[in-house]
């Protein structure tokens, strides 16, 4: 990180528009930040090719193409494994 610059704790990726080998394959329709993955998150409509679990895409942030994964898992502790460590 850049001298000076402060981390953003929660990054707002709603609209976002993702891509899949080059091409334009949806938006993100909503977003923020996973405290409990430590990662921002979104929730995209995909075709059905795209949505199996482990697809790699990117997403535009700020004029800037970052890595997303297409993720089935919940994204929660439901044994509150985490919350009792």
């Amino acid at each position: 990180m850049h001298p000076g610059y402060r981390r953003r704790t929660g990054l707002a990726i709603w609209r976002r528009t993702h891509f899949a080998e080059g091409r334009i394959v949806g938006r993100i329709r909503s977003g923020g930040y996973g405290y409990s993955v430590d990662h921002n998150i979104g929730l995209a409509y995909l075709p059905p090719e795209l949505a199996a679990k482990g697809t790699r895409l990117e997403v535009e942030l700020f004029g800037e193409r970052v890595r997303a994964e297409v993720t089935a898992d919940v994204l929660y502790d439901p044994q509150g494994a985490r919350l009792r460590a």
